[in-house]
């Protein structure tokens, strides 16, 4: 997860949160937002 926010962090261009976020009840996750203004939430698996 870590690794994919680096790499599109990296590649510029991208409206994306500026770090994952961990939430106590909730996987780790991240936010890029769309060409159209909608936003995609990237969600890494519960173990």
């Amino acid at each position: 997860m870590l690794a994919e926010h680096a790499r599109l962090a990296a590649g510029g261009g991208i409206d994306l949160d500026g770090e994952s976020q961990q939430i106590p009840v909730a996987p780790l996750m991240f936010a890029l937002r769309h060409a159209d203004g909608n936003w995609i939430w990237v969600v890494s698996p519960r173990d």
